[in-house]
């Protein structure tokens, strides 16, 4: 039976920008109004094939793709909101690439565009064996008029969808009429190999799927394999999806050899692990903070106006520790001190030759009096100055404190994705490889993080402030 694949994820605005999975997908740089930043991501060898269909009461503008995803950013107000419905799909290798794009563009337009959602489809032929494509959908639908439309709306006391886009039952539709068209296109050019869109379980296959890899984890483990069987050494797995295979065809074999003793065994015994993007998604959803770090973070997301995570917590720690606020409070402890040092001179020199104080500013005459108003103004300053320190220190240590939440949780998404490596990462690399898996759905191999992260840190320090 042929390979099938037909994945699903949420694009939500509480981790992951969806002009920047637009942007990867796609291989366009495309201009984020969100943070202000170009999206981009290095070059293809195969640049991505790309097409966008909508309905036909939608604007013009969807179809210029960052248009598109900035107006989704800007329509969904809430901090986590869904902004995008990504489906990733196996494009057969029986079929020429043609045939491949012919198809993919007749079932999105049956199922997604006619239904109401804009469909960005993004082709990936970086490789021959993997030929696949990302559908970043709506979420939201259009009115007739071309304006956005409602996701819910109340219906005797209860919030309801106004669509049946996030119906199970849509989902399994969507697969079943993805293999039929691949299966009735193997027909008509008298391939007899087939596809099904049920499970290994659901077929009667015992049976545990193994599971796809990114192009990059690819590439590293024939890497890999080469070198080892250059030093003629046994190859084994390096990276984590690597790794969780061989453990599957482990299990496979056991499967297979226990059926062949008339076992009965239930492939139930053998379930994968949560999805890596449920588990990456719910270290921050169930967190333990306390009252302190909860206020801190919400401090930081107010001065930053935007969703905190490590680089946002940084950002705004460092803005503190070095930008206007803590030149403000240099200044000022500056001139507190230069005032002291006049005060303290003219007094000692009106003691041996009361008229040299007219060099400090003040009347030989009316020494005494000047003198105590420049106290009464020095006493004004230093209260002024001290409760301005004192605010400035408590935001500083709150920013501080959310900054290291935010470290925390970098370092719980990185052992997620890497729970093998022995690799000592700094933080911010750590950071950069988890937020590349948000934004791209893949694991960079540990051997490019390094540079990834450098190039990310790079573009960050270039920002206009």
């Amino acid at each position: 039976m042929a390979y099938f694949l037909f994945r699903t994820q949420i694009i939500s605005k509480s981790n992951r920008s969806a002009v920047a999975c637009s942007a990867y997908r796609s291989g366009e740089a495309l201009y984020s109004e969100r943070d202000g930043l170009t999206k981009k991501y290095g070059h293809r060898d195969v640049p991505p094939e790309t097409y966008i269909l909508a309905p036909k009461h939608a604007p013009d503008w969807v179809y210029n793709r960052e248009r598109l995803w900035n107006e989704v950013e800007k329509v969904e107000k809430q901090h986590n909101a869904q902004l995008a419905r990504e489906i990733i799909v196996a494009l057969p290798t029986q079929l020429t690439n043609e045939e491949q794009t012919q198809l993919l563009l007749d079932f999105c337009k049956e199922n997604f565009a006619d239904e109401g959602m804009v469909a960005d489809i993004a082709i990936h032929r970086d490789k021959k064996h993997n030929p696949h494509a990302h559908i970043m959908l709506t979420m939201r639908p259009f009115n007739e008029d071309g304006t956005w439309g409602q996701k819910r709306k109340k219906v005797n006391g209860k919030s309801v969808h106004l669509t049946n886009w996030n119906d199970k039952e849509t989902l399994l539709k969507w697969r079943k009429n993805f293999a039929d068209k691949i299966n009735e296109k193997f027909k008509e050019k008298g391939i007899d190999d087939r596809v099904s869109h049920e499970s290994y379980e659901k077929q009667g296959i015992d049976k545990v799927p193994q599971i796809r890899l990114s192009r990059e984890a690819y590439q590293y483990e024939q890497r890999m394999k080469r070198e080892a069987e250059k030093q003629g050494k046994p190859y084994e797995p390096v990276t984590y999806y690597g790794k969780l295979n061989q453990e599957i065809q482990r299990i496979n074999q056991e499967l297979k050899a226990l059926k062949q003793k008339e076992k009965v065994v239930s492939i139930s015994d053998y379930q994968e692990e949560k999805s890596l993007n449920e588990t990456i998604e719910s270290i921050r959803k169930n967190a333990s903070l306390n009252d302190v770090e909860k206020a801190s973070l919400l401090l930081v997301a107010k001065r930053a106006k935007t969703y905190v995570d490590f680089a946002v917590a940084r950002r705004v720690y460092h803005d503190l520790a070095e930008g206007n606020w803590k030149k403000k409070i240099d200044s000022q402890q500056l001139k507190l001190r230069a005032l002291k040092n006049v005060i303290n001179k003219a007094y000692h020199v009106y003691q041996q030759e009361p008229k040299q104080v007219i060099q400090y500013g003040f009347h030989p005459g009316k020494f005494n009096e000047q003198l105590r108003e420049k106290i009464a103004q020095l006493k004004e300053m230093e209260k002024s100055f001290e409760n301005e320190l004192t605010k400035y220190e408590a935001v500083l240590k709150k920013a501080e404190l959310a900054l290291e939440v935010q470290k925390r949780l970098t370092e719980e998404e990185f052992r997620v994705l890497y729970p093998y490596t022995e690799a000592d990462f700094r933080i911010e690399e750590k950071y950069h490889a988890v937020q590349y898996f948000k934004d791209t759905g893949s694991v960079l191999s540990e051997s490019d993080i390094p540079a990834y992260a450098a190039k990310k840190e790079q573009d960050t320090h270039r920002m206009p402030t």
